[in-house]
């Protein structure tokens, strides 16, 4: 497949991007689901209390630490898929893997906040656990679509 000149293993990139992608969303909706059963019993008031002290980004970290490990350990492969692509050294390499999963763990911790927020106003509004992931998937940065794209 042609793109500007370039072709690539379009399948491969396709692929990964599409099964790390669906790994992402999973988190979305497990952390959402595991947060709000946190609730049980207590009032909103309650809960929000403790929810001000929760660290989510470090358990949405923590859920998605090995769909990190799995795109650093394939971007590599799928920069070297494009054919046409400059002829990089490793260090070069390594270099760019490195900047895309800092881009990509500053979008999970972005994840984090919104999910935060959306399960406050889910929570203060007594919506279920499925509208709120609705919410947080409405968010244009967290949208199946555009995670695909970031991957």
């Amino acid at each position: 497949m042609a793109v500007d000149g370039l072709t690539s293993d379009q399948l491969f990139i396709e692929q990964e991007s599409e099964r790390l992608t669906d790994m992402l969303l999973i988190v979305q909706e497990q952390t959402v689901e595991d947060i709000y059963a946190l609730k049980k019993n207590q009032t909103a008031e309650q809960f929000l209390i403790f929810l001000s002290a929760l660290s989510i980004v470090e358990i949405v970290k923590s859920k998605a630490s090995n769909i990190i490990s799995m795109f650093e350990k394939s971007h590599g492969t799928m920069l070297q898929s494009i054919q046409g692509f400059a002829m990089l050294e490793e260090r070069t390499l390594q270099s760019l893997v490195d900047l895309n999963k800092n881009a990509l763990i500053s979008q999970i911790e972005n994840m984090s906040s919104v999910i935060k927020k959306e399960i406050i106003n889910g929570v203060i509004g007594g919506v279920p656990p499925s509208e709120i992931l609705k919410s947080v998937r409405s968010q244009a940065s967290l949208s199946p679509r555009q995670l695909k794209t970031l991957i």
